[in-house]
This record gives structure tokens, sequence and C-alpha cells, in this order.
């Protein structure tokens, strides 16, 4: 069994939370794809009974603020990540822990994993196009 639990949907301009879905299969650890806009995406994570303690791999699609703004709070909860991006995206996240939270140290298991278009990944048990 696969279950999709949408974090946030809509855009940063509009009352809706920015983009973030969990992903959740049998034998499998949640996947997270998108962290929304902020602090929200914690929030979200609680409402749905999970907690930043029970994540670890993170897709992201882009760099956009509504799609890894839920980062620092995940960097904050000092655990070791699996973080799967674009070369761009993993710089842009990197930019903005050094903008906003410049003295906050990364848990040493943090892992950025570059990814391509159109290829396939096995990340934690699920199959990643």
């Amino acid at each position: 069994m696969m279950q999709v639990t949408v974090l946030g949907t809509g855009a940063p301009l509009c009352q809706r939370i920015a983009t973030g879905m969990m992903v959740q299969a049998t034998d499998c650890p949640p996947l997270v794809i998108d962290t929304c806009g902020g602090y929200e995406f914690a929030r979200q994570v609680v409402r749905v009974g999970r907690t930043l303690q029970d994540l670890r791999h993170i897709i992201l699609t882009h760099r956009h603020m509504d799609h890894i703004g839920g980062m620092p709070a995940l960097f904050m909860a000092n655990k070791a990540l699996d973080i799967y991006a674009l070369p761009d995206t993993h710089e842009g996240v990197q930019a903005l822990m050094k903008a906003g939270f410049p003295e906050w140290p990364i848990h040493p298991e943090v892992q950025h994993h570059p990814i391509a278009p159109g290829e396939v990944y096995d990340i934690a048990g699920y199959s990643v196009q």
C-alpha cells in the first residue's frame, strides 16, 4: 500500500501553504517531496502524525522558496538527511542556510545527492524518476 499526503499546495502569494508531499509505503521509510515555504512544513508534518525525526529522505524539485523553505527546520532538527536534488537546487539550499542561519551547524551525516532529469533513482525503496 502507498499513501501520499499533501502537506501543502499553492503558490507563496496566496493563502495556502506552498508545495510539499510525503509518500509512505509498506516497508519503506517516509519520502518527502518538497518542503513547503517555511516552518509551516514542520507544523504540517506534526499535523499528519509524524515528526521531523521520522524524516530522512528528501527530494527537492527545484530551488524556489515555496519548495525548499522547510529545509532549515529539517537542518535544525540536527539529524542525518539524504537530500536529492539538481546541483543548482543544492546550491540554493546551502545559500538559504548561509543567508538565514550562518552559525547553525549542519549534522555531519547530511548527504547531498545530485540528480539529473530523466534518470531513475532508488531512494529508500522507492523507484523515482
